[in-house]
């Protein structure tokens, strides 16, 4: 029982936990980018890169994303880098 206790108050514990949690919050986070700047990283034309969206555009409508929006908010680059495989270089 002693054993149980030590461990929950071992710093040692709790650091290798958060420090888990926040790698995964960094790995995780991806920033608002302009439809050109996701078109660089992608190296191609923002027409090119709409295009591709096209037989997407009902998740992306439902997620918030309008026609005329020049910048995508993150959820919304997370959704078209993961679809894409674009590399942002995070």
């Amino acid at each position: 029982m002693r054993a149980l206790a030590d461990r929950g108050t071992d710093k040692g514990f709790f650091a290798s936990k958060a420090n888990k949690y926040l790698e995964r919050v960094v790995r995780d986070f991806m920033k608002a980018l302009t439809k050109q700047q996701l078109a660089d990283y992608a190296g191609v034309t923002t027409k090119t890169l709409m295009s591709w969206c096209g037989p997407f555009t009902k998740e992306l409508e439902t997620m918030g994303m309008q026609p005329h929006m020049k910048v995508l908010p993150p959820h919304i680059v997370r959704f078209i880098v993961e679809k894409f495989c674009i590399d942002v270089g995070e």
